[in-house]
C-alpha cells in the first residue's frame, strides 16, 4: 500500500483563488502595492501557483486507460480532449467544493461534466468533497448521482461503467465539429464581403 503509480497535475487555475490574472502585467510597483494591500487585509499572502503540465494518462487494476481532470480542468474542453485524444477510455474528476456555498456554481460544475461527455463520447465520473458526485455516460445522461451533504460523512458510489469506444480516437468526436463551425462561421462573414466586390469589380 502507498505505492506511487503516477498523478496528474491541474493545468487550469482558479482566476483570485489560486493565482492572480493580470498582476504581471501592471508595473512592478503597482503589482507589489496591490499584494500588500491584500496581505494586509486579508492577513495571508495571494495565491500565486503555477499550472501543471500534461502527464501521461492512468490506469485501472484491469489496465484500462484514463485521464483525471481536477477541478477548474473540468471547465475547459481542451483539457478533456487531450486526455482523450491520448487514448483514455473514460474520465475523472477530482474536486472541492466547499468554497462554494448558496450560488449556482455547483450546479455548473455538474452541467461542465456533463458537457465533457458529450464532447468526448467517453463516461465522466465526477468524485468531490462535498459537492455532487455522480457518473455521466457518453450520451451525458447522469446514471447515477450522490447530491451534496450538509454533514461530512464517508459515503460511497458504487457503478459499472462501461468503457467507451471512443476511448482511442485519434480525437474526440466533437473537436473536428469545432473546427468546421470556425470555418463556416468565417465564411458565413467573408462571403459576403468578397461577394460584394466582385460584383463591384464586375460593373466596373
Amino acid at each position: 500500500m502507498g505505492r506511487y503509480l503516477g498523478h496528474h497535475e491541474k493545468r487550469r487555475l482558479v482566476p483570485g483563488g489560486e493565482h492572480q490574472p493580470f498582476l504581471d502585467w501592471l508595473p512592478k510597483s503597482w503589482s507589489d502595492s496591490i499584494r500588500q494591500a491584500f496581505e494586509s487585509a486579508m492577513g495571508q499572502r495571494l495565491p500565486d501557483c503555477s499550472p501543471g503540465q500534461s502527464r501521461g494518462l492512468l490506469t485501472t487494476a484491469a489496465s484500462i486507460p484514463f485521464g483525471a481532470m481536477i477541478c477548474f480542468d473540468n471547465a475547459f474542453p481542451e483539457v478533456s480532449e487531450d486526455l482523450v485524444a491520448d487514448g483514455a477510455s473514460f474520465l475523472t474528476v477530482l474536486s472541492n467544493e466547499s468554497w462554494y456555498r448558496g450560488g449556482a456554481e455547483l450546479d455548473q460544475m455538474e452541467a461542465m461534466s456533463v458537457c465533457r461527455a458529450l464532447e468526448c463520447r467517453v463516461p465522466v465520473i465526477r468524485c468531490t468533497v462535498d459537492g455532487t458526485s455522480m457518473v455521466v455516460e457518453p450520451s451525458g445522461r447522469v446514471k447515477r448521482r450522490l447530491p451534496p451533504q450538509k454533514a461530512r460523512s464517508s459515503r460511497y458510489l458504487t457503478v459499472e461503467v462501461a468503457v467507451s469506444e471512443f476511448g482511442h480516437r485519434a480525437t474526440p468526436p466533437l473537436h473536428t465539429l469545432v473546427w468546421w463551425t470556425v470555418f463556416v462561421s468565417l465564411l458565413a462573414l467573408v462571403g459576403p464581403i468578397l461577394s460584394r466586390g466582385l460584383r463591384s469589380s464586375e460593373s466596373s
